[in-house]
């Protein structure tokens, strides 16, 4: 048994969790806040937490049921790309 793998597995379920909870959150928001969130995110953090957030948040906004959630989550997902551009200034495409 590879502990080192097990822990590895454990974090990154947890590291998803929290991703899927910060996309939570800005759909919880107003649009404004939301936005004021999504750029400071996008702003702060490291490259690999962006990436995992443009994963998250694309994927949450493929699957919503709700037609309302998923146009506000299609709106909050362009808006993140835009600022993640203006970030790196090129666009740096969609996760894969």
């Amino acid at each position: 048994m590879n502990w080192g793998e097990i822990i590895r597995g454990v974090g990154e379920v947890f590291q998803g969790i929290s991703d899927v909870s910060v996309v939570e959150n800005w759909l919880g928001m107003d649009d404004a806040g939301a936005f004021s969130s999504i750029e400071a995110q996008v702003a702060g953090s490291p490259v690999e937490t962006i990436d995992r957030l443009d994963y998250t948040l694309l994927m949450r906004a493929v699957m919503c049921t709700s037609q309302n959630d998923q146009a506000r989550l299609i709106k909050f997902y362009a808006f993140f790309k835009t600022v993640e551009t203006i970030r790196f200034q090129e666009f740096r495409g969609f996760p894969g």
